[in-house]
């Protein structure tokens, strides 16, 4: 599956929020949920693995610029 600026992660859907607060929140793609990326490093966001029905908490800590492709983040259950 190739990638897609509008919709990649493919099979992601996204929030920022709270974990406790999954089931409340409105979820959308990646970059309707960040905006610009860069913007959303220190943000935390609840992601929907929709296929496995799975909810993760995901911090994102950096990001590169000039479409480098580098980014970290960390990710939780709880």
């Amino acid at each position: 599956m190739a990638s897609d600026k509008e919709t990649s992660p493919q099979g992601t859907a996204w929030s920022e929020g709270d974990l406790d607060d999954y089931a409340s929140l409105t979820y959308v793609p990646f970059r309707t949920a960040t905006g610009k990326p860069k913007d959303a490093v220190g943000k935390t966001y609840v992601v929907h693995l929709t296929e496995d029905n799975i909810y993760l908490s995901v911090k994102l800590t950096s990001w590169s610029g000039g479409k480098a492709g580098g980014f970290s983040y960390e990710r939780s259950t709880e």
